[in-house]
């Protein structure tokens, strides 16, 4: 049987959604339960626990959804050791060809610190799911230099 607990909360990894926000549904709620639904559709047979393959996402207005319970692992780096030792945040969008706007950045930056803080985790230690795997994923337009700057309250 599969461990579902987290073995620690030593990282936080970083992805997008990529899938486009869309003007219907502003607040990305309902691609966050599409997401969700997706996932559990094609997870729970295995890992009958699922609820999200992310613990986190931050919709286009700035919203945060809960995913997976965040003691519990998610399929998202493909990689069991960040599997079992991360948070996985997601920015709901496609961040290849589109630009984040500053609700949700403010947003996600507000909830990386908080997680930060609650499990001690450094800033060397946030990483792009790209930094685990080959992938684009949290895509080329999104604003890592600038995400990290207010994490470290540098203008």
């Amino acid at each position: 049987m599969v461990n579902r607990n987290l073995i620690e909360h030593k990282y936080i990894v970083i992805h997008h959604s990529g899938v486009l926000n869309s003007e219907n549904d502003l607040k990305g709620e309902k691609q966050w339960k599409a997401i969700c639904k997706n996932y559990q559709k094609n997870w729970s047979k295995k890992y009958p626990w699922v609820t999200a393959p992310y613990h986190y996402g931050i919709g286009k207005k700035g919203d945060i959804f809960n995913g997976q319970d965040k003691n519990s692992f998610c399929i998202h780096a493909g990689d069991d050791f960040y599997n079992y030792r991360s948070i996985a945040v997601c920015f709901i969008g496609n961040f290849e060809v589109e630009e984040m706007n500053d609700n949700q950045l403010l947003s996600g930056v507000n909830l990386v610190k908080d997680l930060m803080k609650k499990y001690d985790i450094s800033i060397e230690e946030i990483l792009k799911h790209k930094d685990l795997i080959i992938t684009q994923c949290p895509g080329k337009n999104f604003p890592w230099e600038k995400f990290t700057n207010r994490i470290l309250d540098i203008p």
